[in-house]
C-alpha cells in the first residue's frame, strides 16, 4: 500500500477471497485483486484516500472482481504498480513513495 490509504480495499478482497475458499471447502483459493477494486469501483470511496469495505462487497456482488497476485508475487493479470515504501509516512525502513504514484 505504501503511503496510499488502500487498507479498506486490501481488507475487503482478503475477506472475499477467504469466503470463497471457505465456501468451496478449500477447493478454490482465489487472490482477488485490490487493484481492480481500486480502479473500477467508482462508488466505493476515494481510492488512496480511503473507502468503504461494505461498498466494496456491494461492488463484488454486482460487478465481480478479477484475480491478481499479492505485492510480493508476480502473478495475476498485471503486477502491482506501487513500490514498497513507508506506510502513511511512517519510518518503517522504506523510503517515502514517489509523488508520481500519489498525485494530490
Amino acid at each position: 500500500q505504501g503511503q496510499c490509504g488502500t487498507c479498506w480495499a486490501f481488507g475487503a478482497v482478503g475477506a472475499m477471497s477467504d469466503r470463497v475458499c471457505i465456501h468451496s471447502k478449500g477447493q478454490m483459493k482465489p487472490h482477488l485483486s485490490a487493484r481492480d477494486l481500486l480502479s473500477c469501483c467508482e462508488f466505493c470511496g476515494r481510492g488512496c484516500r480511503g473507502g468503504s469495505p461494505a461498498l466494496a462487497w456491494d461492488y463484488w456482488k454486482s460487478s465481480g472482481i478479477v484475480t491478481g497476485g499479492s505485492l510480493e508475487e508476480p502473478t495475476g493479470c498485471a503486477p502491482y504498480p506501487f513500490p514498497k515504501c513507508a506506510h502513511h509516512g511512517s519510518s518503517g525502513g522504506y523510503k517515502p513513495c514517489p509523488e508520481e504514484y500519489y498525485p494530490a
